[in-house]
Parts: structure tokens; sequence; C-alpha cells
């Protein structure tokens, strides 16, 4: 066992095997979490809302007076979805750097696409199958001729 500050010692925490007793010892924890879930409300104006289950599966739940549960929830899932967990600014920036990165590659790509495109339409245009040759060839170059290529590239969907 470590010694904590004080001199007091710090006792290993694990589950109680004894049925009865962790029964016991969850119904007043979880009033006290209760209690103290209440109080930083009235103290401090927090919107608060703690929702705890039994290991039987029994649902108790606390949301401060300013507001329901559902909609305490509701902000909590809206929140979340607005400012994933877990980012830092930086880690977005650097994303968002590579991100423009690849954009300004793939449009280059696509205007070098766009060039090569209108040259093998001009030369489309000028090929002719020669008089006397034969039918493959000139069904080939006919298929040449009716090759419409779309380079059209959208990056990115704005809402």
């Amino acid at each position: 066992m470590a010694a904590a500050a004080g001199g007091r010692r710090r006792r290993e925490m694990r589950r109680i095997e004894d049925t009865t007793s962790r029964q016991v010892t969850f119904s007043k924890r979880r009033k006290g979490l209760l209690k103290k879930a209440s109080e930083l409300s009235v103290l401090c104006d927090a919107e608060v809302a703690l929702l705890v289950f039994s290991p039987r599966g029994r649902f108790f739940h606390f949301a401060s007076a300013t507001s329901s549960l559902e909609e305490t929830i509701d902000r909590y899932i809206s929140h979340t979805q607005e400012a994933p967990a877990n980012k830092k600014p930086r880690e977005l920036t650097v994303k968002q750097k590579k991100l423009m990165d690849k954009i300004l590659q793939l449009q280059q790509q696509e205007k070098i696409l766009s060039e090569e495109n209108a040259l093998l339409r001009d030369q489309g245009k000028v090929q002719h199958a020669p008089i006397g040759a034969p039918e493959r060839e000139m069904n080939h170059n006919q298929h040449v001729q009716d090759i419409d290529v779309d380079t059209e590239l959208v990056i990115g969907r704005r809402c």
C-alpha cells in the first residue's frame, strides 16, 4: 500500500465480493453521489445531469432544476457532435493543411487532365480513316471519334 499525503494510507480499490455488502455500498454511495450532483447545481448554478444504472439494471437519475434530463442529454449530444472529444486545435490545423494540400494537388491534376482532354478532342476531330483502309481500322477510328471523356472533378461538398 502506498502512503498518501499527511501520512494516511490509501486502500486499494477493488470490487466488493459479498453481494449484500456490495448492494448496501451501492445504495449509500448512489445517494451521496445524487446529493453531490444536486449541491453542485445549486451552489455553482451548473447544469447537471447524472445517470446511474445499478448492477441489476435499475435506472437512477438526477437533472438540475433548470432543465429536464432529456434536454440536458440532447444538449450533451449536440455538444459532443460539434466538438469531437480528444481533438486538439493544433491537430485539426495539421489535418486541414494536409487536406488543403491534397485539394491543390487534385486541382493541378484536373487542369492537366482538362488540357489533355482538349488535345485529344482536337485530335479526334482531325483524325479520319484513310480511303481504302481496312474496315477494322475504320471502326477503330470511328470509335475514337465517338469517345466523350468527362473530366469534371468535384472536391468536397458544400452544405
